[in-house]
């Protein structure tokens, strides 16, 4: 996946993912909370590195989202 199509799917500009990745933007908490829902990963996994990467979202939820 491209870093344009991520931004896609999480609803962000690519300018903008670009700008969080080059930390002249700060990455927020609907930021976090919108790659965790749509991608199923552990907020606590991707914030503070412990746990299970993946949590346990139903897939149903997930298709939803498209």
């Amino acid at each position: 996946m491209t870093q344009a199509e991520f931004a896609v799917k999480i609803f962000m500009s690519a300018s903008h993912l670009a700008g969080i990745e080059g930390a002249s933007k700060e990455l927020n908490e609907r930021n976090i909370y919108l790659m965790c829902i749509r991608f199923g990963v552990n907020k606590k996994w991707l914030i503070e590195g412990k746990g299970e990467m993946f949590s346990t979202i139903s897939p149903e939820i997930l298709n939803l989202l498209g």
